[in-house]
């Protein structure tokens, strides 16, 4: 049987996209012109609508994901789950890496909720088959019956303030290294399921296990040793920038209070990494930690780093140029979130 691959609640309603072996666009303004079997098409706008708004309305934003070179519904000995998964988390972090810093731009942001990618085996010629969906994260509960008694209620807090835009040159490598096997690769894309965690929208997920989930993905990234593990953080991250002249400064670390230099951004990662050890081990933690002595978002100084480790690690692949890098980093929120002159970023 084919599968169709989808997301039901992506951010651009109008999308409509094609980049690195990858499509993804909107099943309901643009199937007549993608989809010529009339079968697909009646039996997908049958299931589709049982996507429903809250108020009842359909849900609109539902997308469609498929590989180019093979059709838009593989046949299920052909659908390449990992890879579209992965691609599924490209789309996340491309978009997130755009959230605006300032909150009176707030339609411009969507959350890692808008990003879950659903498949779905089908058959056309099939007139009114049983349909079931599993809802709970831990302890999973099944819900079987027939087209006319089931609906796919949006869920309250998934955010619709469209249409958000990804960040291109990011979702154009992270697309190409979906099919990438090798360590790096690995790392990558699992680091941005704990990416996926730090930002889903649930309330639930309480500001300290952001913090755990997002330093998670940097120590999957960065490939964390045992040991030194807030130093070899800011040694990585600082690697990872583009050059620069950020000022160094010395701090007593230890029993033994070792004089030990970085950089602001370096202090930054081995405070965030203490900070992740002392909420897993229970201590006492102020509202007030969780931003930075300039009000900014500890989270949010956490994402932009976490870009611009992706960006380095692109150079690395031999997937960017150093100046390219540099160019793209003109604009990164970080240089604002740090407060610093903007002369101590460049060489």
């Amino acid at each position: 049987m084919p599968i169709v691959s989808f997301m039901p609640y992506f951010p651009d309603q109008r999308v409509d996209l094609s980049i690195a072996g990858f499509n993804v666009w909107n099943w309901w303004l643009h199937r007549e012109r993608l989809i010529s079997s009339t079968s697909i098409r009646a039996y997908l706008d049958r299931y589709f609508g049982l996507y429903r708004r809250t108020n009842g309305d359909g849900e609109q934003r539902i997308a469609i994901i498929s590989r180019e070179g093979l059709p838009t519904f593989p046949e299920e000995a052909q659908f390449a789950e990992r890879e579209i998964g992965r691609f599924a988390s490209a789309l996340m972090a491309s978009h997130l890496f755009e959230l605006p810093v300032d909150r009176d731009i707030a339609w411009a942001i969507c959350s890692s909720d808008n990003f879950t990618a659903l498949y779905q085996a089908f058959n056309p010629a099939s007139g009114d088959p049983a349909i079931a969906f599993t809802f709970g994260s831990y302890i999973r509960t099944m819900v079987t019956g027939s087209w006319g008694h089931l609906t796919f209620t949006t869920p309250q807090f998934m955010p619709d303030l469209g249409p958000c835009r990804p960040q291109k040159a990011i979702l154009s490598n992270l697309a190409a290294l979906c099919s990438d096997v090798r360590d790096p690769a690995n790392r990558l894309f699992r680091s941005l399921e704990w990416l996926r965690l730090a930002f889903a929208n649930y309330e639930g997920l309480q500001p300290p296990v952001r913090i755990v989930a997002m330093c998670t993905a940097f120590e999957t990234l960065l490939d964390f040793p045992d040991h030194e593990k807030g130093r070899h953080f800011a040694e990585a991250v600082n690697g990872y920038l583009p050059r620069n002249s950020l000022p160094r400064t010395t701090r007593a670390l230890g029993p033994r209070r070792v004089a030990v230099s970085d950089s602001e951004v370096g202090w930054w990662c081995r405070d965030f990494y203490d900070f992740r050890s002392r909420i897993v081990h229970g201590e006492e933690i102020r509202p007030e930690e969780f931003r930075s002595p300039r009000g900014v978002e500890q989270l949010r100084i956490a994402l932009s780093i976490f870009e611009e480790c992706i960006r380095g690690l692109f150079v690395e692949l031999g997937m960017m140029r150093e100046e390219e890098r540099g160019m793209e980093f003109l604009y990164s929120h970080l240089r604002e979130q740090f407060g610093l002159p903007n002369s101590v970023w460049d060489p």
